[in-house]
């Protein structure tokens, strides 16, 4: 990939490389690492490199091909007298290979795709000026992130073969700053079922975890700084790890005790004033390696590192802790993180942003202190994140992932058992002893009251609360006129009609009883049941002390009975006619 001129903003044409092999690396130049502090691994270049000479024979520039020494490097034989070399490491991982494409060196991202099966990595490309981001196919997509030098963050999905183009505004050229990546390999696209079908906590641990690729890069006076660019060397006394150097390798077989100051690098200056220092470390690219030799599989083996800045031009201005042995860095602080970004106290407790934590973890800032839960999707789950926050205007959670919704809130100066959930399941509100499901209570002189509104058109709220006097009332649009009262004593007042509406309301027969195929009974059978049962058929008894009536089904019954009576009238005034008729014909 082509490097970018700062000075000349124009992309010059591809740099010639050749292969070297050597025993070591100057100390006082800045390295284009794969990862920093990544171990290489000894590998057999023959076959290799000959098939990477044959590729680079095209560009007619003259290449050397060495080997000595263990240590494989890749060098730039023509980089102004560069003496940086590039470690050739493979261990298969799309974050090695991203990271040094962002730094600006192709061929050792050519020698670092060997080993991944041939998959193509995410690659930044330099097109008109600005940054472009390919993404590979070593994933099915990928969560890209940019946090741009202002503090805004923005977020996109790619699919495998897309790319991203990080371009000014028209007219304009990119902000000064350094500018952070975020690659999230996206596995697939799975929702977690309820608890029944929720995996075991080790089985969710062993699901395959997608290796975010976290890198960057710098923009100066509006263009794109190139990692190739060498830094100038200061004054240097010697190099003691160098055969040809001024001074040999030293060995000190017994304790060394140093009564005074200490200072190691290639810039330490003979008179050095140390102030207050102990240890100094002093060159342009100071680290503390901790190489454990353990070679047995009971004990622990795994190498460390203190890292004090990144080698590359352009890079970041940070310490880190590096897991070497496995290529991975879990801490990070960046130059001029504010102070007590991160506290521990003597007691456990931990600040965020203050040195005096008053609980287990205690976060402090001057506006919206919030903590985010992402699921980046790099497990198989659908990605989804939550914010949870609070200031002066609410405690609210809030759904990033949809439209940034605040399916959540709570006020300042909320009561107390605002909402309470109980043990059993029931929901207080302004309660802690929930006797129902949902039990709402009053504060103080404030009535309960529950508003049902329609959002629609229409705007009509149904209100149900409660009287001074015990009165249960239900009323719409806060008119003052009850649709519905029941005072305590049990009185019930509507406005409007009342209409019953419970299964067969008229199980007798009802009008059936005008119908030519209902077998009414006569009168002096109907006569007989009612004397014998001592109630009307169709209306049932009724116990003069039962606590309720169904109401229902009697005025059903009764309707049932006067029909019939009528019926009985009627015959019965027919034969009456009849019997006045055979009367008056004698």
């Amino acid at each position: 990939m082509p490097a970018f001129d700062r000075d000349s903003g124009q992309i010059p044409q591809r740099r010639a490389w050749s292969l070297a092999a050597s025993s070591s690396q100057g100390r006082g130049q800045k390295r284009a690492l794969l990862r920093p502090g990544l171990r290489p691994q000894r590998i057999r270049l023959q076959a290799r490199s000959r098939r990477l000479h044959r590729r680079l024979a095209s560009a007619s520039i003259k290449r050397k091909i060495e080997r000595s020494g263990t240590r494989n490097t890749v060098r730039c034989v023509r980089c102004a007298g560069s003496r940086r070399t590039v470690p050739i490491a493979f261990d298969g991982r799309p974050l090695m290979t991203l990271l040094n494409t962002l730094r600006l060196a192709p061929l050792a991202l050519g020698l670092a795709l060997a080993s991944t099966a041939h998959a193509a990595a995410p690659e930044l490309d330099v097109k008109g000026g600005s940054p472009v981001l390919r993404i590979g196919d070593q994933a099915p997509a990928y969560t890209v992130k940019v946090g741009y030098p202002d503090g805004r963050i923005s977020q996109t999905e790619l699919l495998a073969g897309e790319s991203l183009a990080i371009a000014p505004d028209a007219g304009k050229a990119l902000a000064d700053g350094y500018y952070r990546i975020e690659m999230t390999p996206i596995l697939g696209v799975t929702q977690r079922g309820d608890a029944a079908n929720l995996l075991s906590a080790d089985q969710e641990k062993s699901r395959p975890q997608g290796n975010t690729i976290s890198t960057g890069f710098r923009v100066a006076n509006g263009q794109l700084i190139s990692a190739e660019a060498k830094e100038p060397m200061l004054a240097q006394a010697g190099k003691s790890d160098q055969d040809n150097g001024l001074m040999k390798d030293q060995v000190i077989i017994d304790d060394l005790i140093v009564d005074g100051s200490a200072c190691i690098g290639t810039d330490c200056a003979n008179g050095e004033n140390f102030g207050f220092d102990t240890l100094r470390l002093k060159e342009n690219n100071t680290r503390i390696k901790f190489d454990d030799t353990s070679n047995s599989g009971s004990f622990p083996f795994v190498d460390w590192q203190l890292t004090a800045n990144e080698s590359d031009n352009g890079g970041l201005n940070k310490f880190s802790i590096d897991d070497v042995t496995n290529a991975k860095i879990p801490f990070t602080i960046e130059a001029n993180a504010r102070s007590n970004s991160l506290y521990v106290k003597n007691s456990g407790r931990i600040g965020i942003g203050t040195n005096l934590p008053a609980v287990q973890v205690h976060q402090k800032d001057g506006n919206t202190p919030t903590y985010r839960l992402e699921q980046d999707g790099s497990s198989g789950f659908s990605a989804q994140t939550w914010d949870v926050a609070g200031n002066e205007t609410n405690f609210f959670i809030r759904d990033v992932t949809n439209g940034s919704k605040l399916p959540f809130k709570i006020i300042p100066n909320a009561p107390n058992n605002a909402l309470y959930v109980a043990a059993s399941g029931n929901v207080g509100l302004s309660t802690a002893s929930p006797a129902s499901l949902l039990h709402l209570r009053g504060a103080g002189s404030v009535l309960p009251r529950i508003t049902l509104e329609n959002a629609d058109a229409t705007g009509d709220n149904w209100l149900f609360d409660v009287s001074d006097n015990h009165d249960f009332r239900i009323s719409v649009n806060g008119t003052g006129v009850q649709e519905f009262l029941l005072d305590d004593a049990g009185n019930l007042t509507i406005t409007g009609t009342l209409t019953t509406a419970m299964g067969n309301t008229c199980a007798a027969g009802c009008d059936r009883v005008f119908s030519e195929d209902y077998a009414l009974e006569g009168i002096d059978e109907h006569a007989s049941m009612m004397w014998q049962n001592r109630y009307l058929p169709a209306v049932g008894p009724t116990d003069e002390n039962a606590r309720s009536i169904n109401i229902t089904a009697k005025i059903g019954g009764m309707l049932n009975e006067l029909e019939k009576a009528h019926i009985y009238i009627e015959q019965l005034h027919r034969r009456l006619n009849e019997l006045e008729a055979k009367l008056n014909d004698k």
